[in-house]
């Protein structure tokens, strides 16, 4: 009778033992693997509305010595933040979820297992959680799974009186596996999630313009010159007439308080959509904006002893506008750029032929191939002819200075008071002290695609004279020229004519084009803004590093940059 000897082999670095001709497995002990302690995933200041999705509050991430290995049971603890009277019932539930592979919590990612009943200061477990997403070590190559943790907020989630507000922990032995459990570093959090259940205001369909262009070329939404909607942070969602298909976006900021032109592609729709988002999740009501920049702007003008004043019917490419090959004046192409020669001047909607010599009449002829276009570059002004224009008698607003009423600085901010002297300013209207022919411009600012911004017109005045003016900075204000109006004449630009601002700068910075991931806060310290301007370039950083510093906001990821006085975002 053959005799078998007791055999011990390996394979695939576990062992097998073969006894009396029997195959037998002998398996490793298994045991999770730490790669990445619980960490806190709730940012200094993060809001939620009611009824939230689910919200990631904590992630960690292990893996297994030998094999596949499995999650049990994971245990946290939701604690009152600030004894704001928070209550089982204003969470609908907490989860956990595996990381499909990106490293970031979204819709792909595999529901594990998840609790209903939440506890507030006593632990709450996640127990039955089923596979596949509560495995981990599943290939050969054994890498790490991450995890998150997330909770929802239910309809009962408040802010009334005092918001409701939540912190977490986890204990060291907060997750159990099948095999040896991981030993993790306690966590306790040190930021609150808290209530925000107030919605946005409505947007207002008159503060926006909805570029419809022709058939074949991309449409914008962008909102009107001067205009402030919404507040810093939010984020507007652009979507096409049905309300459900998203366009574009851009998030709220500045001052005034604007998004960026979206370009929403080549869209069929007469109409768009605009809703605004906060921060929280809370959102409007959509607002319906129609097309009104498929029609060519126009031009009319007016004839003084120096100037022509060309007028368009709406805010044009001020590089463009300010090209001299698209002007006949007299009978003789316009010829620029020379020391006594004439130039151009350019306002938004209004350019200015200065440096003529004109008496009687003259004409002015734009021809069809000007190169002069709306301010999203596609729609051409229509050609413009006139013969026989008037040249009248020039009186000129001159300012002579500019000074805040606090300290007589030429220099201040959105809000202050001003007094500009000088001459020609005409007589009071009285009433506001402003009408169609007594007006006050300040610096819209300046696009290098486009060239300065639209000035924007001050609204509140407290006197008007023929030698002073007292106003104040209006919102949106940007330092640069300040110009006064009178009867058609604007004042021109001259060494006395300058106010700068003291601005606020914001930015956000995203991670997918569609502006919804933003950048995960321990990325702040990495980041440099330049803001630069006549007097030079300034750096800005969180940490002061690069000279200067600016602010970090983890609650709505904005950068601030304050008290910048001649200078714009780079």
């Amino acid at each position: 009778m053959k005799k078998y000897k007791n055999t011990l082999f390996y394979f695939f670095g576990a062992p097998f033992l073969i006894v009396a001709g029997l195959l037998m497995f002998a398996p490793s002990a298994q045991a999770a693997v730490i790669s990445m302690q619980p960490t806190e995933m709730i940012s200094a200041g993060q809001k939620a509305k009611a009824s939230s999705s689910n919200i990631p509050i904590i992630e960690f991430a292990i893996s297994a010595t030998n094999g596949i290995d499995s999650i049990s049971s994971v245990t946290v603890t939701i604690v009152d933040a600030g004894a704001t009277g928070v209550a089982s019932g204003n969470l609908a539930n907490i989860k956990i979820f595996k990381d499909e592979g990106d490293g970031l919590f979204g819709a792909g990612d595999v529901e594990a297992g998840s609790q209903s009943t939440v506890n507030i200061g006593a632990p709450t477990t996640i127990g039955s959680l089923t596979n596949p997403g509560n495995l981990f070590g599943e290939s050969p190559a054994n890498p790490p799974s991450l995890y998150f943790i997330t909770v929802a907020t239910s309809a009962t989630w408040s802010d009334a009186t005092t918001a409701d507000a939540i912190a977490v922990s986890m204990a060291a032995d907060g997750v159990v596996s099948s095999g040896s459990s991981p030993v993790f570093t306690s966590l306790t959090g040190v930021n609150s999630l808290t209530a925000d259940t107030t919605v946005p205001s409505d947007p207002v369909a008159g503060n926006y313009r909805f570029a419809q262009n022709a058939p074949g070329t991309s449409d914008l939404i962008m909102v009107n010159p001067g205009v402030s909607v919404g507040t810093t942070g939010n984020t507007a969602r652009i979507y096409a007439a049905d309300g459900t298909t998203l366009l574009g976006s851009g998030v709220l900021g500045g001052s005034p308080v604007q998004f960026e032109a979206v370009n929403v592609g080549n869209n069929t729709n007469a109409s768009v959509k605009i809703q605004f988002v906060d921060p929280a999740g809370n959102t409007s009501a959509q607002v319906a904006v129609t097309g009104n920049d498929i029609v060519a702007p126009t031009a009319t003008a007016t004839a003084y002893t120096d100037r022509i004043i060309i007028q368009f019917s709406e805010q044009v490419d001020g590089m463009m506008a300010m090209n001299c090959s698209n002007y006949t004046v007299g009978g003789v192409a316009l010829t620029c750029g020379g020391m006594g020669l004439p130039f151009v001047d350019f306002q938004g909607d209004k350019a200015t032929i200065k440096g003529l010599s004109l008496s009687g009449t003259t004409s002015l002829v734009i021809s069809s191939s000007n190169t002069i276009t709306d301010i999203n570059g596609l729609n051409r002004l229509v050609a413009y002819s006139s013969g026989s224009l008037t040249v009248n008698a020039l009186v000129l607003p001159v300012i002579a200075s500019i000074a805040n009423n606090v300290g007589g600085a030429s220099s201040g901010a959105v809000g202050d008071t001003l007094t500009i002297t000088g001459t020609n300013f005409g007589t009071d209207p009285g009433g506001s002290h402003t009408d169609s022919n007594h007006k006050v411009f300040f610096s819209g600012g300046f696009d290098s695609m486009t060239g300065p911004v639209p000035p924007i017109e001050a609204t509140s005045f407290t006197s008007w004279s023929a030698t002073s003016i007292v106003v104040d900075v209006p919102t949106g204000a940007q330092g640069g020229p300040v110009n006064v109006l009178v009867s058609g004449v604007m004042s021109d630009m001259n060494q006395s004519s300058f106010f700068d601002i003291a601005g606020n700068y914001t930015a956000k910075v995203w991670y997918d084009t569609a502006k919804t991931s933003a950048m995960p806060d321990n990325y702040a310290a990495n980041i440099r803004i330049a803001v630069s301007g006549m007097r030079g370039q300034l750096v800005y950083s969180t940490d002061g590093s690069s000279g200067n510093t600016m602010t970090y906001d983890s609650g709505t990821d904005t950068f601030t940059i304050t008290g910048v006085i001649g200078y714009f975002l780079g």
